[in-house]
């Protein structure tokens, strides 16, 4: 599972951690390389929890009261407020869809993190929503919003999986790995590139679980192929950060 906020060790499935109060999707992505750490996700057997009530915003509130309830929600998530984090969640989303608008990268990453909060709850319907709309808006974003398209298909897919729609949680990995294929052709920079193999290598190995989990067919093999290209990518994202070698942008490309 891909956050864009605060990390958590929880369960045995990969997914990104970022610093609390970025203002950019994409640096959830970078942060991933450069030492974000944290496990997560929907299992094939999910369990309830509670589930709390939307916050108001008024008048007076601006982007930087977002960006406060944004780094709150941050917090409460690291120390395991899940309630208490998707409340400030919901209050950046309200503040964010009237000073942003509501097809703004800000309110479809401030979905994006609700649907995983859900997720992390077992409350995969409400995951499932709330991601289905962040797909909306990235969908609605073009090319600019590839990388983080892909990330919520993954993201999708552990809500289909906790409601034990395996057959639409194998569609949404494949998806979501065509869509980061496809932005990989597209990447001019090297931060570019970065960020579509840290997203890839994370839904390469998410997929990999499931399908080591579900077991049907050629399952096994795929998973084994998933898993030594999340591996290849791995190495090459070390030898790219600040304490590894260096590779030119080319070095990264084609090579999922």
């Amino acid at each position: 599972m891909i956050r864009l906020d605060a990390s958590l060790q929880q369960q045995d499935r990969t997914h990104v951690g970022v610093r609390p109060n970025s203002s950019n999707a994409l640096d959830a992505f970078r942060h991933e390389f450069y030492g974000g750490t944290t496990t997560s996700g929907a299992d094939l057997h999910p369990q309830n929890h509670r589930r709390s009530d939307q916050p108001n915003a008024n008048a007076t509130d601006t982007k930087e009261t977002a960006e406060q309830a944004i780094e709150q929600a941050s917090q409460h998530f690291i120390e395991g407020n899940y309630s208490q984090a998707e409340a400030a969640w919901l209050k950046a989303l309200n503040v964010y869809q009237k000073v942003c608008g509501p097809n703004s990268p800000e309110v479809r990453d401030t979905l994006l993190n609700l649907g995983n909060n859900c997720n992390l709850q077992g409350r995969y319907t409400d995951g499932e929503k709330y991601t289905n709309q962040a797909i909306e808006i990235s969908k609605r974003q073009g090319t600019s919003g590839e990388v983080s398209l892909g990330a919520l298909l993954g993201n999708l897919a552990e809500s289909y999986i906790g409601q034990g729609k395996l057959d639409k949680a194998y569609e949404s990995y494949a998806e979501a790995l065509k869509v980061l294929e496809k932005n990989l052709l597209a990447c001019k920079t090297t931060n570019d590139l970065m960020e579509n193999k840290v997203v890839t290598r994370i839904v390469l190995n998410d997929f990999a679980k499931f399908l080591e989990q579900r077991q049907q067919g050629n399952d096994l093999e795929l998973a084994k192929q998933l898993r030594e290209r999340a591996e290849k990518i791995h190495r090459q994202l070390q030898q790219q950060s600040p304490n590894g070698g260096k590779q030119k942008p080319a070095d990264l490309k084609g090579t999922g």
